[in-house]
């Protein structure tokens, strides 16, 4: 599957970074942050929103999963995900 570039969010007031997602055959994702992000953590949920907002100003969701496994090397790095969504 080809890679996705969207906005992130992993906490609920958290602005959202850009990212790259690329889905795996079979399930699950890897999630490589655009803009650097620190402080990840197994079992965090990620849910992936549109790049640009829509005519009335809103992002839209299009999946979203939890992280499974985090980079020792937090920012700008791959994160794998068990994706739902995607």
């Amino acid at each position: 599957a080809e890679p996705i570039e969207a906005l992130v969010r992993l906490r609920y007031r958290h602005p959202g970074v850009r990212c790259v997602i690329t889905p795996h055959e079979g399930g699950g994702a890897t999630l490589r942050f655009l803009d650097g992000w620190t402080a990840v953590s197994p079992g965090q949920a990620a849910v992936f929103y549109s790049l640009s907002p829509d005519a009335e100003g809103d992002y839209q969701v299009f999946g979203g999963g939890t992280i499974a496994k985090a980079s020792e090397r937090q920012t700008t790095s791959a994160h794998t995900l068990e994706a739902h969504g995607v």
